[in-house]
């Protein structure tokens, strides 16, 4: 099940679904789903575009004792993620995006009592691959030959201690 507000991107996602799923109106920080309902959430990009604390109560809310939260956000510490927003404001942005510094979105979950079952901070470079060969309309050949080189600036910068923290995203398992 997917949800979001925006109904442009429902509508985008609705016209490329898959079988039995579903997706539905409705504000991160206001789910229409009972108490304990959830055994998954996964949230991509979105927190911070919420109220963070009323976000994350409303994931509490809605998951199981058991349940997990999946939690992929933006890292604002990412230099090449940086200078993209600066290029392309609007592209793949949005005016009231503010993602989180490592640590920052760390301690919210903690300070939210979330228990971290699993936190990296992963993708350094790939990401940034990948829009310029979108940006500059390279073949699939032309990407296929340039992946060689992707792999190989990833496990260069997974190498070095001064990038461990400046991925592209930040990954959390949390439970309740």
């Amino acid at each position: 099940m997917g949800i979001d507000v925006s109904r442009a991107l429902l509508a985008s996602a609705f016209a490329k679904q898959r079988k039995n799923t579903d997706f539905i109106l409705a504000d991160g920080s206001e789910l229409p789903f009972a108490e304990g309902s959830i055994d998954l959430l996964v949230s991509i990009a979105a927190l911070h575009h919420l109220d963070t604390k009323r976000a994350l109560h409303e994931w509490r809310r809605v998951l199981k004792p058991t349940g997990h939260l999946l939690l992929f956000e933006h890292n604002r510490l990412n230099p090449v993620a940086a200078v993209g927003r600066r290029l392309f404001p609007f592209e793949t942005h949005t005016p009231d995006e503010r993602p989180f510094a490592p640590r920052e979105l760390k301690s919210l979950l903690e300070g939210a009592n979330w228990k971290l079952v699993r936190w990296s901070t992963d993708i350094l470079l790939a990401f940034a691959w990948s829009r310029l060969a979108r940006l500059y309309k390279l073949t699939k050949e032309t990407t296929t030959r340039l992946v060689p080189l992707m792999e190989a600036s990833e496990e260069f910068g997974r190498m070095m201690p001064f990038t461990r923290h400046l991925g592209w995203i930040l990954v959390g398992l949390a439970q309740p």
